[in-house]
């Protein structure tokens, strides 16, 4: 009979937890941004860089700024609100706003210099920042990205605090390697030598614990942000969407 395992999670980034990183004063709402931020960080770096076409230690300090100034000074996350849509939605927007902020305080000061920053009004249509929509699609590659490698550490924490590596050893070896290494594909025969099957059926059926394992703990890992069963069925159905683009 398969072995069932108990969830292994990464730190939460659900609503509440958002809710409790606004309060940046206390300590535990200081620990919970940082989670926060550090599982956004990748993906809101690949935002800018690729729509607001910024040199790498240009996006560091942009994003540095905007947390400074937009999450820790005026508490933007206090707006965060799960029936107005995705927090990284608001969150790309939030960031959005404040570089054309940003730049168009440049622009004005080199049209201006020595005097007072211009209104945002005087500035011409020519002016503004020009930007298409197509690099917000790498930006939620890249989460997509973080989201699988968040559910296949689960998975490996899983299987090592569980003693079941051989179920971790097939999926990699008949699964991982293939994809993300574009290595063929481990043989049964190798496998059952290597973990101590009995027959390549029993390999086999590890394999499928193992598929079973890893969509569990993705859904685990789209749940922390998703707010219901709905959203975690459609952000499954886009996640697969967005891999299937980006392959």
């Amino acid at each position: 009979m398969e072995q069932e395992f108990s969830s292994s999670r990464l730190p939460s980034t659900h609503w509440s937890e958002i809710a409790s990183a606004n309060h940046t004063r206390q300590q535990k709402s200081r620990e919970a941004l940082d989670r926060l931020l550090t599982r956004y960080q990748t993906a809101l770096l690949a935002h800018i860089t690729f729509k607001f076409r910024a040199p790498e230690d240009a996006a560091q300090d942009l994003l540095q700024s905007f947390v400074a100034e937009k999450i820790l000074e005026n508490e933007l996350l206090a707006q965060a609100n799960p029936a107005r849509g995705r927090f990284r939605t608001f969150l790309l927007n939030a960031l959005d706003n404040f570089i054309v902020s940003q730049r168009r305080k440049e622009q004005a000061q080199k049209r201006s210099p020595g005097a007072d920053v211009l209104c945002v009004d005087e500035l011409s249509p020519a002016d503004e920042p020009q930007y298409n929509d197509a690099p917000s699609d790498r930006a939620e590659a890249v989460w997509a990205q973080e989201v699988i490698a968040a559910a296949l550490m689960n998975m490996r924490s899983e299987c090592e605090t569980s003693n079941r590596l051989d179920v971790w050893g097939v999926f990699e070896g008949r699964l991982l390697s293939a994809v993300l290494e574009e290595s063929p594909e481990t043989g049964y025969e190798e496998l059952i030598q290597r973990f101590g099957f009995k027959s390549p059926s029993h390999a086999f059926n590890a394999l499928n614990t193992a598929k079973r394992m890893f969509k569990r703990h993705l859904q685990s890992v789209i749940a922390e942000y998703a707010p219901g069963d709905t959203e975690v069925v459609e952000e499954l159905r886009e996640l697969k969407e967005r891999l299937l683009r980006a392959g």
